[in-house]
C-alpha cells in the first residue's frame, strides 16, 4: 500500500490549486458537521437507525474529525478488527474504495 504524508499532500496541493480547492471543500464539509447534525444523520441511517438514542448520545461527543488524503489507506486487507481496540470510521464526506 502507499501512503502520502500530510506534508507531501500539502506540497502537491500548493502546485495544483484546483485539487486543493476540492480537498478544502471536503475538509470544510466534514468539519461543518456538529454533534447534533451527526446524531441526526446516524439516527436516520440504515446502520444506526435502530440504535438506542442514548448510545448515540454517549458515542458522538467522543468522535473526532479525521481527514485522509486521496489514496491514503484507512484499513488494510487482513487487518484484524477488535472491539474496543480498532478505530471505527463514519465517512461524512468524500468516498472510500474497498480494494479487497
Amino acid at each position: 500500500c502507499y501512503r502520502l504524508s500530510r506534508e507531501d499532500l500539502n506540497m502537491v496541493l500548493q502546485r495544483f490549486e484546483s485539487t486543493a480547492e476540492q480537498v478544502r471543500a471536503l475538509q470544510n464539509e466534514a468539519r461543518g458537521v456538529d454533534y447534533v447534525h451527526l446524531r441526526l444523520l446516524l439516527s436516520e441511517s440504515e446502520g444506526f437507525g435502530k440504535t438506542n438514542q442514548d448510545v448515540l448520545a454517549c458515542m458522538i461527543p467522543r468522535a473526532m474529525v479525521v481527514l485522509f488524503a486521496p489514496g491514503e489507506t484507512i484499513l488494510s486487507t487482513g487487518e484484524v478488527c477488535m472491539l474496543g481496540k480498532t478505530s471505527f470510521f463514519i465517512v461524512l464526506a468524500g468516498e472510500v474504495e474497498d480494494e479487497g
